[in-house]
């Protein structure tokens, strides 16, 4: 449950923050106001319950079986995260998808599928090592991270039966994290539709500028727009501008990126990945007094 509930906070800081930086752009909306409050309402309540189970569990199996858990997917994680670019840099593609994994994402879901996907990673590290031997992905290193799987097998194969007050309070966690789920989904999606609206706005502007021949008021010029790698928007990737001086922008939770006060002229701009590997290029052209949108799909 420390999972879950860290994991929320963290994103929760990041669309506040999201929204707090782009309050000028994004209208101030009242249901988003509220949404907010709803929710932070909502915290103290989850974190309550979430204490209260803690407590009600007793200090035998489960308590194991998490630290198994948590061991197996710390290991795992180290290595598929230190690995997935040597897999990209071979081409192995469909591997270096499977093997980057935080620890976070193999632990935010039940503990069947968690053993199962980091089952998958270790089956495909191993059947590649000879790929890995630089990085020290070594027979001893597989041979560690099977035991510490064959390990939780063992456990959440007897697993211990919960009291009828832990599952209780499980099933009004479980309740309140779907609504807090649903909180952070609905601002999320309120913000980038009004963040839309603005960019919309902002085209008409210029191009009812344009004809009257008199300025609506000071422009940037600038770039914006997405990141996503299939239908996951790419979190923490930076673009490049190769400007003087080099201007760097990282994406935010939803993928969405944005500079103003770019010099105008043609330049490059490049996308890398959060380990600061390159894996796309364009050239565009910054027009003084306008917002580009240049948008990545990998």
């Amino acid at each position: 449950m420390n999972v879950l509930l860290d994991l929320h906070r963290k994103m929760w800081g990041r669309v506040e923050s999201i929204f707090d930086d782009n309050s000028a752009i994004i209208l101030p909306q009242t249901d988003i106001k509220d949404m907010i409050v709803d929710f932070k309402l909502n915290l103290p309540i989850f974190d309550a319950l979430e204490s209260r189970y803690v407590q009600s569990m007793s200090a035998g199996t489960a308590v194991q079986k998490n630290i198994l858990w948590e061991t197996a997917a710390t290991n795992i994680s180290k290595w598929g995260t230190r690995l997935h670019v040597q897999a990209h840099k071979d081409g192995l593609f469909t591997l270096e998808i499977l093997i980057n994994k935080s620890k976070s994402e193999l632990l935010h879901k039940k503990v069947l599928t968690s053993y199962n996907e980091m089952v998958a990673i270790k089956d495909g590290l191993k059947a590649n090592i000879s790929h890995f031997v630089v990085q020290k992905f070594i027979a001893t290193v597989v041979t560690g991270l099977e035991k510490n799987l064959s390990d939780l097998f063992d456990e959440i194969s007897n697993p211990q039966l919960e009291s009828n007050e832990s599952l209780d309070i499980k099933s009004k966690i479980e309740d309140l994290y779907v609504v807090i789920e649903t909180q952070v989904s609905d601002i999320v999606s309120v913000m980038v539709s009004e963040f839309q609206d603005s960019q919309s706005e902002m085209t008409g502007n210029l191009i009812l500028a344009h004809r009257i021949g008199k300025p609506l008021g000071h422009h940037y010029t600038g770039i914006n727009g997405t990141g996503f790698k299939g239908e996951l928007p790419l979190k923490d990737y930076t673009v490049t501008i190769l400007t003087t001086p080099i201007k760097v922008i990282k994406l935010d939770l939803l993928g969405a990126y944005s500079m103003k006060s770019v010099k105008p002229g043609h330049t490059e701009i490049v996308l890398k990945d959060p380990l600061g590997v390159e894996v796309a290029r364009k050239t565009v052209k910054f027009l003084s007094g306008t917002i580009i949108e240049v948008n990545w799909m990998l």
